[in-house]
């Protein structure tokens, strides 16, 4: 996701670099816009590579793909409009359908993308055979998520007799 955001990055800094250079005043604050937002969304994918708490990637990942989802959709709305000028910005530009193609192959994979690792660990590494071939779970993912949250609930356990 972070490589194609590296090019939206570079399409809206280079939209940017045009509209200065051309002297674009119109056109400068909403390039600049585009390209604050895509660098954003850029910063924010690449800090969540890194996230090893199933909670935070899941917020992570929600929040992308709410923003892609967003700029994706106005994106669409832009392209349907009429290639007339409004407010003095131009609504059809190749580097626009080009970001707007990138943003929908992004929303794709942020949607498609896990919220949290598949719960899975080989039942031949903890039991032996024998009660390996009696287990009637074939099920692929068979840990629980509760277990990393036993050991802040140790005292909860008392005996009580």
């Amino acid at each position: 996701m972070s490589a194609l955001l590296t090019f939206v990055v570079a399409i809206n800094a280079s939209s940017l670099g045009w509209s200065i250079t051309s002297a674009e005043t119109n056109r400068i604050l909403s390039a600049l816009f585009q390209t604050s937002f895509s660098l954003h969304l850029l910063v924010l994918t690449g800090l969540s590579v890194h996230q090893r708490d199933v909670a935070s990637q899941t917020r992570s990942i929600i929040h992308i793909t709410s923003l892609a989802t967003v700029v994706t959709s106005l994106f669409c709305v832009a392209s349907i409009m009429p290639s007339s000028t409004v407010g003095g910005i131009s609504s059809r530009r190749d580097d626009c359908y080009a970001t707007f193609a990138i943003y929908v192959v992004f929303l794709v994979i942020a949607v498609t993308r896990p919220l949290g690792p598949k719960l899975y660990f080989p039942s031949e590494r903890i039991y032996s055979e024998k009660t390996v071939m009696a287990i009637t779970n074939k099920d692929e993912e068979n840990v629980c998520g509760l277990v990393g949250m036993m050991k802040n609930h140790s005292s909860d356990f008392r005996r009580t007799d």
